[in-house]
């Protein structure tokens, strides 16, 4: 599910980012899946109004109450939000000083639009590295990724849709190659990462690359000395 809700997170906050007309079904699907992964997360109001502003490029008023308990005012520029780790964030730049940062919507209350006010402009690049720091996503195009899944885990790809554009081959020997439409990342790579030696990337190029560096990396912790590998 988690798979399922960044993906359809990418597109709608593409979508608002180029200022589109959003499929209202989209924005509730999202919100229906993303209230069964991490519970009780906005008020439609709340949702609608932020979706709005960060599509119209609209700043919004808001009362936040920090860490410490304290309640203060947010001046904000909203620029994406993500379910992430149980909770719904809001990527948001400050109106006046144009630092982004990740605001918890669960601790917003009073949302109202500043009339007359636009957003400052943030750059597309400097919100998807934004997102990639604060929640190892990445809003990029989705590309077709094909796996070569062993026979032991094969079955976990015949039981569960992991991705809606997901297809499976079979191949005599009990292994698939599946193949889907997605967008990479760090969240991406340590999913596959998770199956271990049982699923190989065969395309594209850059994410097999991506991944073998990283196994690299991660047996150059493990085996520090000759005597700890083979």
């Amino acid at each position: 599910m988690l798979k399922l809700i960044e993906e359809l997170q990418i597109r709608l906050n593409k979508e608002l980012a180029r200022g589109d007309q959003v499929d209202c079904d989209l924005q509730g699907r999202i919100c229906r899946l993303g209230r069964r992964y991490v519970g009780k997360s906005v008020s439609k109001e709340a949702w609608k109004t932020v979706t709005s502003a960060i599509a119209r490029r609209r700043v919004l008023i808001a009362g936040y109450e920090n860490r410490a308990g304290e309640n203060g005012v947010a001046d904000i520029a909203p620029l994406a939000l993500w379910f992430s780790e149980g909770r719904l964030y809001l990527l948001a730049a400050g109106a006046r000083d144009g630092k982004i940062r990740a605001w918890r919507m669960d601790r917003f209350s009073d949302f109202h639009e500043a009339p007359g006010r636009k957003a400052p402009e943030i750059g597309e690049a400097d919100v998807e590295q934004a997102i990639r720091k604060s929640f190892k996503g990445f809003v990029s195009t989705p590309v077709e990724v094909r796996l070569r899944v062993n026979p032991v885990t094969a079955y976990l790809f015949r039981e569960f849709q992991y991705h809606p554009t997901q297809r499976i081959v079979e191949h005599k020997d009990g292994s698939l190659t599946v193949t889907m439409e997605c967008g990479l990342g760090w969240g991406f790579e340590e999913w596959l990462l998770g199956f271990g030696e049982f699923v190989t990337v065969e395309k594209p190029d850059h994410l097999r690359e991506r991944l073998g560096e990283r196994i690299m990396k991660m047996a150059e912790e493990y085996c520090n000395n000759k005597r700890s590998c083979r």
